[in-house]
């Protein structure tokens, strides 16, 4: 431990590692706090990890990252105990807790009007309506849909733009030269007469299934299985191509169950005033004993005090041994 004068100390008589943060270390104690502070989310919590809610900034990503932090020593003393950790994890956050996404009504708000056109034609006359923008996507967006669906369902989805809504010969799209976007349908290539088109856009389309739960909220694709035809027996199954893929929501670690946690790095401690003590047993933290008042330095309790808790601690104790074994 060192002095360091240009250090500013806590105003108040004790505090943990959050107040004496090692430099370039950000730390916030839940997702909430993470997502105010840096205007990201946290990343969805690593299963098998151990809870980590502090970020390092300004290291070699390819080194290691050493640092003290407050712990008990090998005698149960209060100390500043070190660790060192590969820098990759240093640089990342491991926060308890589920990511929260946006949902597909909000991602629908907030999609821009299109200049675009639907045009029906019945008996020489044209009715023009506005393009739904559920239905508009860009390349990149569509290409992503089909690239996941391929990979899932092992069929190669292709992104297809549509002239026209599916099945009817009396309308045309008539779309913004000045937007990327088009409606498309994504195509299955299954085989000869097996090949399936679906709809990529709209409130019943595969995006709008794909974010029941969130826009890109994790889950799996997967076919509808029925019994094969070919089977006799009707214990082989097939996929249902026919019924289209189903998406089920997948649900994430939240670190709930995590009971390790890496420790907060911190400063080297300016004493005096700084000193380490251990509350409530095995809890460290900073106290500054230039703000502690007599009693406090003397304990926290005056002679009184700790007779009169010493006291109902042997009345509490006695009473307890009064009652049966069930209790």
């Amino acid at each position: 431990m060192s002095s360091s004068p240009a250090v500013l100390l806590p105003n108040k008589p004790q505090y943990g590692s959050q107040d004496v943060l090692a430099p370039n270390v950000g730390w916030w104690n839940n997702r909430a706090e993470c997502l105010a502070a840096t205007g990201k989310q946290a990343p969805p919590f690593t299963a098998g990890q151990p809870v980590k809610r502090w970020l390092v900034t300004g290291i070699d990503p390819g080194g290691f990252y050493s640092f003290s932090y407050l712990g008990l020593d090998a005698a149960g003393n209060p100390a500043l105990l070190s660790m060192t950790l590969l820098a990759s994890t240093a640089l990342a956050l491991n926060m308890p807790g589920m990511v929260a996404f946006q949902t597909y009504a909000s991602w629908l708000a907030g999609r821009a009007p299109s200049k675009g056109t639907v045009e029906y034609r019945f008996f020489g006359q044209d009715l023009v309506n506005p393009m739904d923008v559920a239905a508009l996507f860009t390349p990149d967006e569509a290409g992503a849909l089909a690239a996941e669906l391929s990979a899932q369902l092992l069929v190669t989805f292709t992104a297809v733009v549509l002239t026209a809504p599916d099945g009817n010969a009396t309308a045309v799209y008539n779309y913004d030269p000045s937007d990327p976007r088009r409606i498309y349908d994504l195509k299955a290539s299954i085989g000869t007469g097996l090949d399936q088109m679906f709809s990529m856009g709209g409130a019943t389309g595969l995006f709008a299934l794909r974010s029941s739960v969130g826009v890109g909220a994790p889950g799996n694709w997967s076919w509808t299985m029925i019994p094969d035809p070919s089977d006799p027996s009707g214990e082989k199954q097939a996929p249902n191509y026919a019924a289209g893929p189903r998406w089920a929501a997948a649900v994430p670690a939240d670190g709930s169950t995590e009971a390790r946690e890496i420790p907060i790095p911190v400063r080297p401690l300016v004493t005096p005033p700084e000193k380490l003590v251990a509350l409530f047993g095995n809890v460290v933290a900073v106290e500054r004993t230039d703000l502690m008042t007599p009693a406090s330095l003397g304990g926290g309790l005056t002679d009184a005090q700790a007779a009169m808790l010493s006291d109902v601690d042997a009345k509490v104790t006695a009473l307890w041994k009064t009652l049966p074994p069930s209790a």
